[in-house]
């Protein structure tokens, strides 16, 4: 045998190690908000205050997915002062991620400590 299992463990463990929280933090803030803008555009469609932001009837009375719309809606927050008012800041996306982001992060450092 060419290799002895000595070998093979120290480059199993060499190609698996465990990394610290610290070092996944970026990949961990990036799937929070992923996660977070796509928990949104699902939460607009359903939102009593809003809805039909990317399901809308067109003139034939037909419903269509309308990306337009929810591109502008995404995009709101950036020159809509209203979006800012904090009773409605379950309709704003850099909030809404935001907080959706550090509570992800913050569960998932729970999960490292335990």
């Amino acid at each position: 045998m060419i290799f002895n299992n000595n070998i093979i463990e120290h480059l199993l463990s060499f190609l698996w190690k465990e990394k610290s929280f610290s070092d996944n933090l970026p990949k961990y803030i990036g799937q929070g908000y992923v996660v977070g803008l796509l928990v949104f555009i699902l939460y607009l469609e359903v939102s009593p205050s809003l809805g039909g932001i990317w399901f809308r009837k067109n003139n034939k009375g037909v419903r269509k997915m309308n990306f337009l719309g929810l591109f502008h809606y995404l995009t709101a927050s950036f020159y809509n002062k209203q979006l800012w008012n904090p009773k409605i800041w379950d309709v704003n996306v850099i909030i809404f991620t935001s907080v959706f982001t550090i509570s992800y992060v913050s569960f998932r450092y729970i999960l490292s400590v335990c």
